[in-house]
């Protein structure tokens, strides 16, 4: 089984990253690169696997994606009795499994419909891929 990327690695991708971007830039080491990366349109590290996420997600969802992958997740059940919220009418929410350990949280079946479902509704009904990829970009260099 895979382990998790912990936070030390994230921080090194992310330095890498940064001296990836000043060296294609040719510019001293002490350079801020967030302007850097910018101006490459690159995604910090984490919001890059955020929106790898969300895009397979969305594949699921559109059935562009392995099967295996779409038959592990599921939209939230609307309820049948009780009050009915606005969110329990939302038809784009998935199902967010319960996990007994912290390690599942981090699996594609968890971490997967956790992050889709707390995307703004107008991404998570984006009519095409190219939209959704768009917008998803747009939010991420926002947040």
């Amino acid at each position: 089984m895979k382990r998790p990327i912990k936070s030390q690695d994230l921080r090194r991708l992310q330095s890498l990253q940064h001296q990836a971007s000043k060296l294609i830039f040719s510019v001293p080491r002490r350079t801020d690169p967030k302007p850097l990366m910018n101006n490459l349109h690159w995604l910090p590290i984490s919001n890059r696997i955020q929106f790898k996420l969300c895009l397979l997600i969305y594949k699921c969802l559109t059935d562009s994606a392995p099967r295996y992958l779409i038959d592990s997740i599921s939209l939230k059940p609307t309820p049948s009795s009780g009050p009915v919220t606005r969110s329990a009418l939302d038809r784009t929410l998935l199902n967010i499994p319960m996990c007994k350990l912290t390690c599942g949280d981090k699996s594609f079946t968890a971490a997967g419909p956790s992050i889709w479902n707390s995307l703004p509704r107008n991404i998570r009904e984006a009519s095409s891929l190219t939209q959704f990829k768009k917008l998803l970009k747009t939010h991420l260099y926002n947040f």
